[in-house]
């Protein structure tokens, strides 16, 4: 029988310890605060400097990347042309 890393039942590992940094959290904190001397937040800075430099630079690529995030990437149809199969393999588990 193998040996498993986890317990029965609990698939995931143990998480992110306690009090571990979470560069995430920190952006996402930073990007609502107000700088100094600022009317918008960082998040707001940020967005006008992009759509900013992307248009001013003629940046298709970043225009692209733009309108990507804002309502995802544009869905493709998917064409195999002709029948599909499908094999599953089923294994015991030991």
């Amino acid at each position: 029988m193998a040996k498993h890393k986890f317990e029965k039942g609990n698939p995931g590992g143990p998480g992110r310890p306690k009090g571990s940094l979470s560069l995430v959290s920190m952006l996402k904190e930073r990007l609502e605060k107000i700088p100094e001397g600022k009317k918008k937040t960082y998040a707001e800075l940020f967005i006008d400097k992009v759509l900013k430099k992307s248009i001013d630079d003629e940046d298709v690529q970043a225009m692209r990347d733009v309108l990507n995030r804002v309502d995802g990437l544009p869905k493709q149809p998917l064409d195999v042309g002709g029948e599909v199969k499908f094999i599953v393999e089923l294994h015991d588990r030991d």
